[in-house]
């Protein structure tokens, strides 16, 4: 694979953006592997988007935020805010989609939220001053995703994947086969 610089997750060498569907799907643990792989620095829209006690960013801020990453030479965004497609896929060379089943992404989310309470592990992708949490509410948005997210997530894809390279990760075999092409 060409060397890249802008590889992005929204569920490289430079610039690579990723969607993932549901929040579980493995995007942050893809984004370090990969950001320790390409020696690029990765970006966590989670900490941009939220500020602590979970309070989101105005829309202008966030806006200015993204427009700055954008900007930037190299990078690896770990994300999936369909308010940031239209300024982030754009710049992306590589997209990642990682589509895991549904049961897989909430057994990975109680998981970690249960190893973050008995202390054994903190995620670097979390925002601070926003403890780990999980709800029915949560819940209910991971096993929704695919019904309320997924048209802006297709949308969105179509409207770039002519520019772009875009890969979806379905299985261990195609994740292995993507980490081996760096």
């Amino acid at each position: 694979m060409k060397e890249l610089k802008r590889l992005g997750f929204i569920w490289a060498h430079n610039k690579v953006t990723g969607l993932h569907r549901i929040s579980g799907a493995g995007k942050s643990t893809l984004a370090q592997l990969l950001g320790t792989k390409l020696k690029l620095p990765i970006y966590f829209l989670d900490k941009l988007f939220w500020k602590p006690e979970w309070q989101m960013s105005g829309a202008d801020e966030w806006e200015a935020q993204l427009k700055s990453l954008a900007k930037l030479d190299a990078w690896i965004i770990d994300g999936n805010y369909v308010s940031s497609y239209s300024t982030l896929m754009p710049r992306a060379e590589l997209i990642v989609i990682l589509d895991i089943p549904r049961h897989l992404a909430i057994y990975r989310v109680m998981k970690r939220s249960l190893l973050s309470r008995l202390g054994l592990t903190s995620s670097s992708s979390s925002p601070l001053g926003c403890p780990e949490k999980i709800d029915l509410e949560f819940l209910k948005y991971i096993w929704n995703f695919p019904r309320d997210r997924q048209p802006a997530i297709d949308e969105s894809i179509q409207q770039f994947s002519s520019l772009k390279n875009v890969r979806i990760i379905r299985d261990p075999n195609d994740l292995r086969q993507l980490i081996n092409e760096f």
